[in-house]
């Protein structure tokens, strides 16, 4: 598989002082919440523990889900992989040949799906596409942000365009 258009979908960059501000923040509220828990009875306590530690999992998803995850557009000579993003790993998330690519569109001309995969960054962002294919006789939508060289690229090799 030769690669011959690769992009990145990369998050907006946070403000060291604007990141600084949340982690204090958080760390502050989880200490207020702790000294809490020590003047509750037993019982509670240990509930409410729990509410915490599920409340830091959720915080934590949440950040590194929005907030650390970008993707990856890669146009080979077979079809078009979307990779996640987190760190310096990159995984191959979903990979479509261009025989089952219908049509890229601008998302706001698209058309309802059974199914939709969001490759994006930021769901508000202007240029957003769709790119329908068929998996298994299911239409499926695909909504990600590619550049006019990527979409020309897609039109171009499947003979279905914009």
């Amino acid at each position: 598989m030769n690669i011959i258009l690769k992009e990145k979908d990369e998050q907006e960059k946070i403000s060291t002082p604007k990141a600084f501000i949340f982690i204090l923040g958080f760390i502050l509220a989880v200490n207020i919440f702790v000294a809490v828990l020590n003047r509750m009875k037993p019982l509670a306590a240990g509930l409410s523990g729990i509410v915490l530690i599920v409340a830091v999992v959720w915080v934590t998803y949440t950040v590194m889900s929005r907030k650390v995850t970008e993707y990856n557009y890669v146009l080979t000579d077979e079809g078009v992989v979307f990779e996640k993003v987190l760190g310096i790993r990159e995984k191959a998330v979903l990979e479509i040949p261009f025989e089952d690519i219908e049509h890229i569109i601008p998302a706001d001309q698209g058309r309802e799906y059974g199914k939709y995969y969001f490759f994006l960054c930021n769901r508000r962002a202007e240029g957003k596409y769709i790119l329908g294919y068929t998996d298994k006789g299911k239409s499926v939508g695909v909504i990600f942000r590619p550049s006019d060289k990527m979409v020309k690229g897609i039109a171009g090799k499947t003979g279905r365009g914009r």
